[in-house]
């Protein structure tokens, strides 16, 4: 998600493929009926027939076309989410949800993606408005439970999904790497804890270990998967943003040459590195899933 495709999700009103939340869904000390609301919402969007993702974006109310924007609070880590709906949807689908900020303001946007499922997605136990094994999806901007012609029509979309997206396709037409370019201190030193104290930023951080003996800035293109990517992130939470990752290379793969032997040599990034990284290739890939749609 980028500032250009947010601006152009929330100029639109909502729909099948788009909802608005001004509030976060209560899904810690909230009641079953709570929990009941969102996992409908995410069997409905899973269930739509559609030809892009489709998004929640949580922290705008929408009043007779006209959105305001609102924003969040008390941001939801995607954890919980993901938990709420383990043991209550088959075949449990998947989404991804990340805090956004625009325009100084903090929007929940939970993404779900067009995937090939072997059915179409279930509520496998009773709840407020949902029953075992029903159908539901997208009608306008509510969800409704599907009959019998609709559910072919999900069953047929869903379970062939991938004949029209083939992903290993998209990942080999992928030959520009740039948007995998990321700035690293690159050094043959390891230092395992690499954290701001005394109030200093990571700028401030990074600056000191540049002016230092055997660190150098470069940049590169990151090859990492992206759920070692969301690890990293994940890692975060806990060191803090102020704190630099280190991470082990072989000098031969990461460069494709032999100009430097083949030693062992250390990466050292930081939060806004990874995050922009994230962000690039979701980007990337979501434009190259639309061209194939």
């Amino acid at each position: 998600m980028d500032q250009k495709l947010f601006a152009s999700i929330i100029n639109k009103s909502e729909s099948p493929t788009l909802d608005f939340k001004r509030e976060h869904y209560k899904l810690i000390g909230g009641s079953d009926a709570d929990t009941a609301k969102f996992v409908k919402d995410f069997i409905s969007f899973t269930n739509t027939v559609r030809e892009t993702p489709a998004y929640i974006i949580i922290g705008i109310a929408e009043e007779s076309e006209k959105i305001e924007l609102i924003g969040i609070t008390s941001p939801v880590d995607d954890n919980i989410l993901q938990s709420k709906i383990k043991d209550k949807i088959y075949p449990r689908p998947i989404f991804s949800y990340s805090n956004f900020v625009y325009n100084e303001k903090v929007f929940g946007i939970i993404e779900i993606p067009i995937k090939k499922y072997p059915e179409p997605v279930m509520p496998t136990i009773k709840m407020k408005g949902l029953e075992i094994g029903k159908v539901y999806f997208r009608q306008g901007s509510s969800n409704i439970e599907a009959n019998g012609r609709e559910i072919i029509e999900i069953n047929n979309w869903i379970t062939n999904v991938s004949d029209s997206i083939q992903s290993h396709k998209i990942v080999e037409e992928v030959t520009d790497l740039t948007f995998r370019e990321v700035k690293v201190l690159m050094s043959p030193l390891k230092v395992n804890n690499v954290q701001s104290y005394g109030g200093y930023g990571v700028e401030k951080l990074g600056k000191e270990l540049k002016e230092k003996e055997n660190f150098y800035e470069i940049k590169i293109v990151m090859n990492d998967k992206i759920h070692d990517i969301e690890d990293t992130l994940e890692r975060y939470k806990v060191k803090g943003i102020n704190s630099f990752s280190t991470m082990e290379r072989n000098s031969k793969n990461l460069f494709n040459s032999d100009k430097f032997g083949d030693m062992t040599i250390y990466l050292y990034t930081n939060f806004d590195s990874h995050s922009h990284l994230y962000q690039a290739i979701r980007k990337k890939y979501t434009e190259l899933l639309m061209k194939k749609i």
